[in-house]
């Protein structure tokens, strides 16, 4: 019998800044933790259709 996962959760981390010896004076770190993947969907197409149209027009859904 196969067990599905019925909790699994969705981590995203990004990062922004310039670690080398010259680089950046920050560096900014982020990270979303994802329980509801219908909801991030939501979010994501509300943000295509509404403030990002022109910026995400050429990009290919990511889910």
């Amino acid at each position: 019998m196969v067990r599905l996962v019925d909790n699994m959760k969705y981590l995203f981390i990004n990062e922004s800044g310039d670690l080398e010896i010259k680089g950046s004076k920050y560096i900014v770190i982020s990270a979303i933790l994802v329980e509801n993947t219908n909801e991030l969907n939501r979010v994501i197409k509300n943000m295509e259709r509404n403030k990002f149209k022109k910026e995400l027009k050429n990009i290919n859904d990511a889910f």
